[in-house]
């Protein structure tokens, strides 16, 4: 069974691995904002990965292959 929901949060996380890191981590900030889903603990863990697949596990808990 997929989840709609689930299913564009994966595309999402796809698109900013395709980035370049600084962009990626533009992007993830500007997602964090607009969906008024982000705490200072998240940019900080965002500001100190070193790739955007650790980003992204440490801010959405989610591990991105």
């Amino acid at each position: 069974m997929n989840d709609p929901q689930v299913t564009k949060q994966m595309e999402l996380y796809q698109s900013w691995v395709s980035m370049p890191l600084e962009q990626a981590k533009d992007e993830m900030r500007s997602h964090m904002v607009s969906a008024n889903i982000y705490e200072s603990l998240d940019f900080d863990l965002l500001n100190v990965s070193e790739s955007i697949e650790e980003a992204i596990g440490a801010v959405f808990g989610v591990e991105v292959v």
